[in-house]
C-alpha cells in the first residue's frame, strides 16, 4: 500500500509573513509619525522590526510603549490621539494575530472578518470618547468638574448592561 498525502488547498490565501510584514510596517509608520526623537524612532523600528520576526518575544508591544512614549512627551492633540489610538490598536490586534498563526501557514481572509469586526467596534466606541478626553476642558474650568464622576457612572452602566446582555445569551 502506498500512503497517501493530503493537502488542503485555500482559494485566496494570504500568506502569514505578509501579516507579520504589515505589523511591522503599521508600527514604524506609527512611530515615525508620533514620536518626534529620532533615538526613539530607532528603538521603536528595531522593536517593530524584531517582533515581525519573532512575534512571541513580545518586541512589538515595546515598539507600541515606543509610540506611547512620544505621544506622552508632545503636546496633546485630537488628531494624533486618534491616530495613535488606531495604529496602537492595531498593532496590538495584527501582533496577537501573528503570535498564533505559524511563520508559514497560509489563511483565509475569512479568517479574520471576527477580528475586523471586533476591532471596528472597539474602534467605533473609542474614538469618540479619546476625542471628547482631548478636547473637553480640564478638571476645574469651569465648572465641569461634575462630569468626571457622570462619565464614570455612564460607563459602569454600559458595562453593567453589555455583561448581562452577555450571560443571558
Amino acid at each position: 500500500m502506498r500512503a497517501r498525502t493530503h493537502e488542503m488547498r485555500v482559494t485566496a490565501a494570504i500568506p502569514a509573513v505578509v501579516l507579520r510584514a504589515l505589523t511591522a510596517l503599521i508600527g514604524i509608520a506609527g512611530v515615525i509619525s508620533l514620536n518626534g526623537y529620532a533615538p526613539w524612532q530607532m528603538i521603536g523600528a528595531v522593536a517593530f522590526v524584531v517582533g515581525a520576526v519573532l512575534p512571541r518575544s513580545l518586541a512589538t508591544w515595546a515598539g507600541a510603549a515606543v509610540i506611547v512614549l512620544g505621544i506622552a512627551l508632545d503636546e496633546p492633540s485630537p488628531w494624533r490621539t486618534a491616530l495613535a489610538l488606531l495604529i496602537l490598536h492595531l498593532v496590538h490586534v495584527l501582533g496577537s494575530v501573528c503570535m498564533a498563526v505559524p511563520f508559514a501557514s497560509r489563511m483565509h481572509p475569512r479568517m479574520l472578518l471576527p477580528t475586523l469586526r471586533r476591532f471596528v467596534g472597539v474602534q467605533l466606541i473609542a474614538q469618540p470618547v479619546a476625542l471628547l478626553v482631548v478636547v473637553m476642558p480640564t478638571v476645574g474650568d469651569d465648572g465641569v468638574a461634575w462630569l468626571a464622576p457622570v462619565g464614570g457612572v455612564i460607563v459602569a452602566g454600559l458595562a453593567v448592561l453589555l455583561f448581562r446582555a452577555r450571560t443571558s445569551q
